[in-house]
């Protein structure tokens, strides 16, 4: 982060009375204090923008501290342990966990109930936690290591959730069991290990990909109804090299936009769609050498295409063969634009 003209070094601080803020400024010899001073006639909050950064390697001078009135970045540090018990409940702005590469695992965030949006990257063990948070922004995930149990009681993501490059030990992980909706898109990708259930999950809003990974199974997502809006939203599950049970998604009713499923070597079966009615834009199912049959897709009664464009591309699915599940849809006319079936 740059340094503006306000900002303060704590060598230059008179130490103030309150042991808190004593404590703060001898322990963290790094912790920067920008844009706005300590508010120290109350040690239990931070009125300020706080970066820890450098040679820390314990958190504990901010264990008691309740409040911080902007963002807290937790950058480039020696921390190897973030399981300190932490009473910090709100940040006003965004929680960033990034380039710390000695860290093993975070359980430290159970008290937080507000903040903006959440970033965290390169967790090399458990990542634990955040067991009051019910509502955030956006969740950014890159790089975790062994497991994903945090965010077990969230329910309401305003914006995104994504995850990259989530070298995850367990196929199924426990987090956001408990998502309503997710108003932006959901995305995961760049070889991501595990997948969640998304048991609650019944609305996404914008865009929901799961390409580029190494995903075992996908038997999760039965309550989802609608994956985008009036505006568009995308649905694509590609480049699963390892995907061999696919059983979810069995109340998805509409796509707003394209629903793309290709390049799944070992797809067996896509019969999860069973409840697919319609898709605003293109449906393709290619390159899914593993894929027999297109059951599931039974109930789909419309695909409106996208002015001109192939409508319906059904290609180089070659254990493919049979396609019955889509007669009624292409008998009566559902396919809005041309439709392309080669194997």
């Amino acid at each position: 982060m740059s340094s503006s003209s306000n900002s303060l070094n704590p060598s230059t601080l008179t130490p103030p009375s309150k042991p808190f803020a004593t404590s703060l400024t001898s322990s963290l010899k790094c912790f920067r204090l920008e844009t706005s001073p300590m508010n120290i006639s109350d040690p239990s909050r931070i009125t300020t923008i706080a970066t820890i950064t450098g040679t820390v390697t314990s958190l504990a001078p901010l264990q008691n501290i309740e409040e911080i009135k902007g963002n807290l970045t937790i950058r480039n540090t020696n921390i190897v342990d973030f399981t300190i018990n932490l009473a910090i409940s709100k940040i006003d702005g965004n929680l960033r966990i990034l380039e710390n590469s000695s860290l093993k695992d975070l359980n430290s965030f159970n008290e937080l109930v507000e903040v903006n949006d959440i970033y965290i990257e390169d967790i090399k063990g458990y990542l634990k936690g955040f067991d009051k948070l019910e509502k955030v922004n956006t969740i950014d995930l890159k790089r975790l290591g062994m497991s994903l149990d945090a965010f077990q009681n969230l329910k309401f993501i305003e914006k995104n959730l994504q995850m990259d490059k989530a070298g995850l030990v367990l196929s199924i992980f426990p987090a956001f069991n408990k998502v309503v909706y997710i108003k932006g898109s959901l995305i995961m990708e760049d070889y991501a290990h595990g997948v969640g259930l998304f048991s609650e999950l019944k609305y996404v809003g914008n865009n929901l990909y799961i390409r580029r990974t190494g995903i075992n199974e996908i038997e999760g997502f039965n309550k989802l109804e609608s994956i985008g809006s009036l505006g568009g939203g995308n649905f694509e599950i590609s480049e699963s090299m390892e995907l061999t049970v696919f059983t979810g998604f069995n109340n998805l009713e509409r796509v707003y936009g394209h629903m793309i499923i290709k390049d799944n070597p070992e797809l067996p079966s896509i019969s999860g769609f069973r409840n697919l009615h319609k898709i605003d834009k293109t449906l393709s199912i290619q390159n899914n050498n593993a894929l027999p049959a297109l059951t599931g897709l039974e109930r789909l009664t419309s695909v409106s295409g996208n002015l001109g464009i192939i409508g319906l591309t059904v290609s180089n699915n070659e254990s493919l063969i049979d396609c019955s599940a889509i007669c009624n849809l292409l008998a009566n006319g559902g396919v809005y634009d041309e439709v392309r079936i080669v194997n």
